[in-house]
């Protein structure tokens, strides 16, 4: 089998190296035994520091320091940030296709959810309007880049519209955005064109390593952040592992982070030229960084990962993602990530020939 189902970065080139270079630099010059009797909490001085260089790797402006700091991973601080921001019994908008995690923590926080519809462009700004007058979200958990499962990238001009939105409904914009660093291409995050009413969360495994289990994150000011702290401040779950906080910080400002993701975009790009090779019809905004995805007017998303299964390939499908029932936005997502170039040319092969015997 052929698994095109997990998405992380890339294994590539000279990874280990700038990892090693990383760890036999703190072996020699860090304090360890003095920083891992301290929780790392917010992140040291040099820890936001990273953060913020990090950070201007994508399209983004410098963040000031004073609206970032740092988690032990994704979905911890987002639980922190659900609760705090909107609260048992509210709801918050989302995309009507969406990580299945976003389902089970809203149902774990007694959060409702309302599904925004999706097109080529991403979350639709009419329908988001609607929502709010209707519905009344207190926020919007959303993926503007390579959106998790379409891929689709969400347009410089739609998100000012998605902000505006938000602003005269007075909902909170929280960003997920994994993949952002991963293309060069990507617009302004929502944290830039809509700082006061915008969180963003960055994890960093798909543009470091996933086992770093660092976020880094972009609060709208240093008050919002003391509003959080100030409910969660003393629960040690959701601070950073100081080991990997310090791997993640030496390796940017020594420039390890950066090599290692300049290698990451290069295979990225690489994989992503190999699948409009191998599938000449597939839409360019169904190919996010990582990941695309496929859809069929025949057959469903389910019927697609059982035709590829039988192939001896594994991928996901919609239904795993959609918020509501009837799915309106079925197929496939495909990772281009987490297997070598010769595993991922034939897998997309096969695919090529399943989607070749279908309409689409």
């Amino acid at each position: 089998m052929i698994d095109l189902r997990r998405i992380t970065s890339p294994k590539v080139p000279g990874a280990d190296e700038y990892l090693r270079r990383t760890l036999l630099s703190l072996a020699s010059r860090w304090d360890g035994a003095d920083e891992m009797r301290q929780h790392r909490r917010l992140g040291s001085t040099d820890d936001l520091i990273a953060a913020q260089k990090f950070l201007a790797r994508g399209n983004r402006g410098r963040i000031p320091i004073d609206r970032l700091f740092l988690a032990n991973g994704t979905w911890n601080v987002l639980l922190i940030l659900l609760e705090t921001l909107v609260g048992r019994g509210n709801s918050i908008a989302v995309e009507a296709s969406t990580y299945s995690q976003v389902r089970d923590a809203a149902q774990i926080l007694g959060i409702g959810l309302v599904p925004i519809l999706l097109d080529a462009h991403g979350l639709i700004p009419e329908a988001f309007d609607k929502a709010c007058h209707v519905r009344r979200p207190k926020l919007l958990y959303c993926v503007p880049n390579a959106q998790n499962p379409t891929a689709c990238t969400i347009p410089a001009g739609r998100r000012a519209q998605i902000a505006e939105i938000a602003r005269r409904h007075d909902v909170v914009i929280l960003e997920d955005d994994p993949q952002g660093l991963v293309r060069e291409d990507f617009p302004p995050g929502f944290s830039d064109i809509a700082p006061d009413i915008s969180w963003t969360v960055m994890g960093l495994s798909k543009c470091f390593f996933v086992g770093t289990r660092i976020a880094y994150v972009v609060a709208p000011d240093r008050a919002a952040i003391e509003q959080v702290m100030s409910r969660f401040g003393a629960m040690a779950m959701w601070y950073a592992s100081v080991p990997s906080a310090a791997i993640a910080t030496r390796a940017i400002l020594e420039g390890a982070a950066d090599d290692l993701l300049q290698a990451i975009r290069l295979e990225a790009t690489w994989r992503r030229d190999l699948a409009a090779k191998l599938m000449p019809g597939i839409s360019p905004p169904c190919v996010g960084a990582l990941h695309l995805w496929l859809k069929s007017d025949a057959l469903s998303g389910d019927q697609l990962v059982e035709r590829a299964r039988i192939e001896g390939i594994l991928v996901r499908s919609g239904s795993e993602f959609s918020v509501e029932k009837p799915n309106r936005l079925d197929g496939i997502r495909v990772s281009l990530a987490d297997v070598s170039r010769q595993s991922l040319e034939e897998g997309l092969a096969r695919l090529a020939r399943i989607m070749g015997t279908v309409p689409m």
